[in-house]
């Protein structure tokens, strides 16, 4: 994948994908943009399969801390997968994004995350927290995305996990 210069605005900002404004161009931005024009033009997806900037509350102890969840993708209404984007190494960031995939949704785990920075991306299993694989090619299309939920059954949070998550994430997300 190239340097995003798709999305190059006036100084220092790039526009929005989704909503056509500008925004501030960081290393997470330009990731975020990137990725989105990599999932609308190569693996099928549609603008508004996409939320944008999901806040994330979490407690660890007395403190709290808002987590960014840079792109939650639904379909048919219903969260499906989350990305996460940062500049650097996605294995050292890959947990911090499981525990993010446990937690967006009460009633059930996230069943698809994605890792990604500028240059690869890690593929994840949320339910069973672990990289399934590595590169922008294999974060899964929208047909297949689909065709997954087609035979998944949600699982939820096991009872008493969810403060083990939100220390997860808060202590990644604490330091980035």
């Amino acid at each position: 994948m190239s340097e995003c210069d798709c999305c190059l605005g006036p100084s220092g900002e790039i526009i929005d994908l989704l909503t056509g404004e500008p925004v501030p161009d960081l290393d997470r931005e330009r990731i975020k943009q990137k990725i989105l024009k990599f999932l609308l033009e190569q693996k099928g997806y549609r603008k508004e399969d996409f939320l944008p900037n999901v806040d994330l509350d979490v407690r660890a102890g007395d403190k709290i801390l808002t987590a960014r969840l840079d792109l939650v993708v639904q379909i048919d209404g219903r969260p499906a997968m989350i990305i996460r984007c940062a500049p650097g190494s996605v294995v050292s960031r890959e947990r911090g994004t499981i525990a993010a995939a446990r937690l967006l949704k009460k009633e059930y785990i996230i069943p698809v995350a994605i890792q990604a920075s500028a240059q690869e991306a890690a593929i994840l299993d949320p339910i069973n927290k672990k990289a399934v694989a590595y590169g922008w090619e294999h974060i899964p299309s929208r047909e297949e995305l689909t065709s997954l939920l087609k035979g998944w059954t949600p699982t939820a949070l096991p009872p008493g996990r969810r403060p083990q998550e939100e220390r997860i994430l808060f202590a990644y997300d604490a330091h980035t």
